[in-house]
């Protein structure tokens, strides 16, 4: 990432930031009742000692107690507004970075998607955005406030002792160079220890959803030993950057209590000689701190600049990744009937080796068609290419005659539901995963869904019914459970296409036998596509395409096929074979 790039996006940074006036105007006003209460303080100090005190007049004393308790607490009140307003106004700027990358991560392709790190995202999400919060907020604009303070503070102070103001900028210049350096190895370091967490949750996100299959796969080791050694170098490296902030402060620590000491000598030597008041000294210390507060702050804020600048980035390169699949809103949205066609499609994941080549394929209106071949020939591709989640090659599809291309995204997918194997669950109620969004729906019809996929008699034995709660991705489920699930949900969802991708796979032939016969009141005028391994899933379809390499070599019906004695022909008396080898086996067993 070049300079060029890194500030245009901290202009778009500025942009979002600024998008809140109405807030950063009332935050303001609240700090510059502080910076002023603060000015004031030192002075009422120097009033208290040298006037109330030495002049042994208790009423005035009395009078600048209560001003600078007052003024104390009007300070406070200021500060807490102030930083109130400002949490306010970070916390919404960090929701909405994480709010458009949520929504901009669900527009991107499939393609981003298989290439992508999980948990390298989940950083930017979460790390990232937090990162830029304080630079967001309080930090550019208390940091603004301070230097206009500290030019008051400096104007006054020449005015008041020029000779002592130049003990208190003396070593100055030593504390900005530190401060350089210090933050140059620190924004280093940070970027460094920032990888290695990112490389972290990378392994905290494959081990917390598979923690049982990395079990079954005798993975432990395997695991344990990338997660140590990650562990050890971000146990190394966050010891270095503590031991750089510890070093940083006390530096800074020291510079500070040396310009204490001089101002305290020198300025001793004059209330000795008379020529300056002990609450003129006291004062002048007081004010001589928050001229060393902007200049560390302002070395700080570079330094948050400097780890900000990384985040910024990538932040904004995540949302720059490029939206191949159009989103165009005002896309063809009519009702969608179910012809489904792929003409002459060709398709490739890598852009080397093709899943289809010049596939053709036709689907009627209300037809059950049935997708069947060996791992690899392209089934499931079709259907990542019906919902759009990649873009063909080269042909096009159809939908009721219309290029797929010209639908309306949103309208295209909410109008073809899919069941898969691999079925996902919210960590919700039963109720919440079978609704999704969808309103509307009566109890009765609830019932009738979950009847049709044969899961209602599970959920009426549970203690909570609907509303058990099933753990992340149903992991309390078995695998026919939730594809049972998944097809009451289907049922519910109603849309014109469906689609069955080994969605019974999980269960066995008397279930899965009595579920079709179930679905067959729901699929009426319904577009269906089913893709099975087994073939007993498939012999009431209406059609039968057969692919290959990409391709379909044979279409027909169930009879048609057999009789044909081809591909088709091989496949199902392999189908059956495997099946009385299954049976023996689970006899003998028995």
């Amino acid at each position: 990432m070049n300079r060029n790039s890194s500030r245009t996006n901290m202009l778009r940074l500025l942009k979002v930031i600024f998008s809140y006036k109405r807030l950063h105007f009332i935050a303001s006003l609240f700090m510059i009742g502080n910076s002023v209460s603060l000015l004031v303080l030192p002075f009422l100090t120097m009033r208290i000692i040298d006037s109330a005190i030495q002049e042994h007049n208790v009423d005035q004393l009395v009078q600048y107690i209560i001003l600078y308790l007052s003024i104390s607490i009007v300070q406070g009140g200021c500060k807490l507004m102030s930083d109130y307003t400002y949490s306010i106004i970070g916390k919404k700027i960090v929701f909405d970075l994480r709010l458009k990358i949520v929504k901009h991560l669900q527009k991107l392709t499939g393609k981003f998607h298989a290439n992508a790190k999980a948990g390298e995202i989940i950083a930017v999400i979460n790390n990232d955005t937090s990162m830029v919060e304080n630079l967001s907020t309080s930090m550019i604009f208390s940091t603004v406030s301070e230097i206009c303070t500290a030019i008051g503070v400096f104007i006054y102070l020449l005015y008041m002792q020029p000779d002592l103001l130049l003990f208190t900028i003396l070593l100055q210049p030593i504390l900005f160079v530190s401060q350089h350096w210090f933050n140059k190895k620190i924004v280093s370091m940070n970027n460094e220890y920032r990888d290695l967490f990112g490389q972290f949750i990378v392994h905290i996100q494959e081990l917390i959803p598979s923690i049982i299959p990395i079990a079954i796969l005798k993975g432990r080791k395997y695991f344990l030993t990338r997660f140590i050694q990650t562990g050890k170098n971000i146990l190394r490296k966050g010891t270095k950057l503590e031991v750089l902030f510890s070093a940083n402060m006390v530096v800074t620590s020291l510079i500070s209590s040396l310009t204490t000491v001089l101002i305290l000598g020198y300025g001793g030597f004059k209330v000795i000689d008379g020529a300056l008041t002990i609450g003129g000294l006291i004062a002048f210390l007081q004010y001589s701190q928050k001229l060393l507060g902007p200049i560390i702050q302002m070395v700080q804020i570079n330094m948050k600049y400097q780890q900000s600048v990384v985040s910024v980035d990538r932040i904004f390169n995540l949302l720059d990744e490029p939206i191949d699949i159009s989103q165009d809103n005002r896309g063809y949205s009519a009702d969608i009937k179910g012809d489904i066609e792929f003409r002459d499609v060709s398709f490739s994941y890598d852009g080397n080796k093709s899943v289809l080549n010049g596939l053709n394929l036709v689907c009627g209106k209300g037809s059950i068609n049935a997708l069947v071949g060996e791992s690899g020939s392209g089934k499931s591709t079709l259907i990542n290419l019906l919902m759009r989640f990649w873009e063909t090659d080269e042909g096009e599809i159809l939908l009721d005659g219309v290029n797929i291309k010209e639908f309306n995204l949103a309208y295209l997918r909410k109008s073809i539901t899919v069941v898969s194997q691999d079925v996902f669950l919210f960590n919700d109620t039963i109720y919440n995963n079978i609704l999704l969004d969808k309103t509307g729906v009566t109890e009765q019809q609830l019932i009738q869904a979950a009847k049709a996929a044969d899961i209602y008699d599970y959920i009426n034995l549970l203690p909570d019914g609907f509303h058990t709660v099933i753990g992340d991705r149903g992991v309390k489920l078995s695998g026919g459970q939730k594809q049972r699930i998944a097809l009451a949900r289907a049922i519910l969802q109603d849309s014109p296409i469906l689609i069955l991708d080994e969605a019974t796979s999980a269960l066995d032939n008397i279930t899965e036998s009595l579920i079709n016969e179930n679905l067959r009141l729901f699929l009426s005028n319904k577009t269906v596509i089913i893709i099975a391994h087994r073939l007993s899933t498939v012999e009431n379809a209406d059609q039968i395409f057969v692919m290959r390499e990409g391709r379909v070599i044979e279409c027909g019906t169930h009879a048609e096929l057999l009789h044909s004695g081809e591909y088709y022909y091989n496949l199902y008396s392999t189908n059956v074979e495997m099946k009385q080898i299954h049976q023996t086996l689970s006899l003998s067993e028995s």
